[in-house]
């Protein structure tokens, strides 16, 4: 009697980590997690409740400095701006899935490196063409979790509307109360502004 109560004593933990459910429906199947992150970082709100960092040191890719980014802020980060995306296919791999995630990138918005602790450091390189970009996923605890992903994904209309957003609020400061910082970001904002309207115009026939 006491080897079988020893031997379910020691099988409950298993049976407690496999009836372990996931209380988020967007976490329940890869292709379904990975719709509902792109879909909501498209419009500049990165979901960081489906992510999961593994590495939150920041590193250099070539020339590039890249950093974690949970929350981006789209007046200062780097980020990748699209016309489209379309989620080509996911490779399963036990409790590991890849997603191809194809998509028409505009331009790429990346800081070089030395620009760490510069506010205005970023770069904004036109590139007008398709890429293909990969994304790890894997399962705990029956939920599924998008395994430290590229910079944010966001669309050119996000991106325009809130830069030109800030623009507006800092042209309507008057000269008493604008500092030399908004004089710099008013600059800055003007140049990145001017470039999107002009990849508007050559890839998006100004719509």
């Amino acid at each position: 009697m006491w080897r079988a109560l020893l031997i379910t004593l020691l099988a409950l933990p298993l049976v407690a980590e496999a009836g372990k459910q996931c209380g988020n429906d967007q976490q329940l199947d890869p292709r379904v997690l990975m719709d509902n992150f792109l879909k909501q970082e498209l419009v500049g709100q990165r979901p960081e409740q489906l992510i999961s960092w593994e590495n939150f040191k920041p590193a250099y890719k070539g020339s590039e400095y890249v950093y974690p980014i949970n929350t981006p802020n789209l007046s200062a980060d780097s980020m990748t701006v699209v016309k489209a995306w379309k989620l080509e296919k996911i490779e399963m791999r036990g409790n590991e899935a890849i997603a191809r995630v194809e998509m028409f990138t505009l331009a790429d918005v990346w800081r070089p490196k030395g620009t760490e602790n510069d506010k205005f450091g970023r770069r904004v390189t036109e590139i007008g063409e398709t890429f293909v970009e990969k994304y790890r996923m894997r399962k705990v605890d029956n939920c599924w979790y998008v395994i430290d992903p590229p910079k944010p994904v966001i669309s050119f209309d996000t991106v325009l509307t809130s830069l030109e957003s800030d623009l507006s609020e800092i042209k309507s400061l008057t000269w008493e109360n604008i500092t030399d910082e908004d004089r710099k970001a008013k600059s800055v904002l003007e140049k990145e502004v001017s470039l999107l309207i002009r990849l508007k115009n050559r890839y998006l026939g100004g719509v």
